[in-house]
C-alpha cells in the first residue's frame, strides 16, 4: 500500500538526519545545527528524534563517531590524536572517554586486541 503523509515525513526526516550526520560527524555539530538542517524547531526535532531513534541526538552522534573511530583503529596506523580529530572528537581525552563508555575498553587496548 501507499505510505501516509506522516510516514513519508518520518522517512524524509530519517534520510535527512542520517545523511547530515554521516557527512558532518567529523565537525563540531550540535542539536541546533541538526534541527536547523531538517527545518524543525529544536524542541520538535528532539521530540521526533527521540521517538524514532530512542536516544538523544548527542548519543546518536557519538555512536557514529565511535563507529568511525573503531574503523580507523582497525584499518589505519595513525596516532590516537588523529583518530580523535578525524572522527569528530574535540581531543584524545574525549575520544577515550566516549570509546571506553561505549565499548568497555580504551581505544589503545581495542587497537591492540584487533591486531
Amino acid at each position: 500500500g501507499q505510505l501516509s503523509e506522516q510516514e513519508l515525513r518520518v522517512l524524509r526526516f530519517i534520510d535527512d538526519i542520517t545523511g547530515y550526520v554521516n557527512s558532518n560527524y567529523m565537525n563540531s555539530i550540535c542539536v541546533e545545527d541538526a534541527a536547523r538542517f531538517t527545518g524543525y524547531s529544536r524542541s520538535h526535532f528532539c521530540r521526533l528524534f527521540g521517538e524514532i531513534y530512542h536516544t538523544g541526538f548527542h548519543e546518536y552522534l557519538n555512536s557514529v563517531r565511535i563507529r568511525n573511530a573503531e574503523y580507523m583503529l582497525c584499518a589505519l596506523d595513525v596516532p590516537l590524536s588523529e583518530v580523535a580529530e578525524l572522527s569528530g572528537f574535540s581531543d584524545t581525552k574525549s575520544l577515550c572517554r566516549a570509546f571506553r563508555l561505549a565499548k568497555g575498553v580504551s581505544p589503545g587496548r581495542f587497537r591492540q586486541d584487533v591486531r
